[in-house]
């Protein structure tokens, strides 16, 4: 299942989520600011560790993917 990490007023997050929902890829969304602060801990060590940036978070089989590789 693909997981999709986004945060409220972000329009990539907002792309990315029509995009998915346009090619009929099925996706869960969980906004960032919705998490427990030991989840928000957790993505943020992930996307430092992984040289990620920016939102949105795209993670399928526990790795980060690229809107390209779905």
């Amino acid at each position: 299942m693909l997981v999709v990490i986004g945060t409220y007023g972000c329009s990539r997050c907002t792309m990315i989520k029509n995009i998915l929902k346009n090619r009929k890829i099925d996706f869960e969304y969980l906004d960032f600011n919705n998490l427990s602060q030991d989840k928000q801990k957790e993505y943020i060590s992930f996307l430092e560790e992984n040289n990620k940036l920016a939102f949105p978070l795209l993670i399928k089989d526990g790795k980060i993917v690229n809107l390209e590789e779905i």
